[in-house]
């Protein structure tokens, strides 16, 4: 009875470790195909990547003159799907971007040279969904700016290098309030808005 069981257990543990292996984020493919991107077997056409004439499934593998990665793009019947990494030629990471069916879906993240973070967006369809953030080199928020389904919504700002405020609008029904480049751009006359013409 107890080799039963353990017999039982054993089988669960590799049931659920099978599961758990195969598990990964949503929209997110995982290659195990890898090929060089100099292969002459690779062919880009009409926005596809074909591999000895059928639509590539896999990671395509691409590297500096010193064999260093450049990047790594993972593809699913033709189309870039799941991760996209590149590094800068000293091996420092230079973006993370996820891909869906050919269009960016997910988090995006890119870094400056030897420094902090340069951006961090977020798309869902191929289209800018949610907070969207820059700095400059030296650490500075360069942009903080909002959208849903591909549209500006909400506060909206942007930094000088220096820190000062140049952008500072509120977006409400695909209308502008407050200031853009230090200068308003809309006015309020008699208790009603209006814009300032140029």
């Amino acid at each position: 009875m107890q080799s039963v069981m353990r017999f039982v257990l054993l089988g669960l543990l590799c049931a659920f470790g099978l599961s758990y292996a195969n598990h990964s984020v949503p929209g997110e493919f995982v290659a195990e195909f890898k090929i060089d991107a100099k292969d002459a077997r690779l062919l880009h056409q009409d926005g596809m990547l074909y591999f000895d004439g059928q639509p590539f499934s896999g990671m395509l593998i691409e590297r500096y003159d010193n064999h260093r990665r450049k990047s790594e793009t993972g593809y699913r019947k033709g189309k870039m799907d799941g991760l996209q990494q590149t590094w800068f030629s000293n091996g420092a990471k230079k973006t993370r971007r996820f891909y869906k069916g050919g269009r960016k879906h997910g988090l995006h993240q890119g870094w400056w040279l030897n420094c902090g973070q340069q951006f961090e967006y977020h798309f869902v369809n191929g289209k800018y969904d949610g907070e969207q953030l820059q700095w400059y080199a030296n650490g500075q928020l360069a942009q903080q700016f909002f959208y849903e389904d591909g549209i500006e919504v909400g506060t909206q700002q942007a930094w000088r290098e220096n820190g000062k405020l140049y952008i500072n609008l509120v977006i409400i029904d695909g209308r502008k309030f407050g200031v853009f480049k230090a200068k308003p751009c809309f006015t309020v006359k008699d208790g009603e808005g209006q814009y300032v013409k140029k």
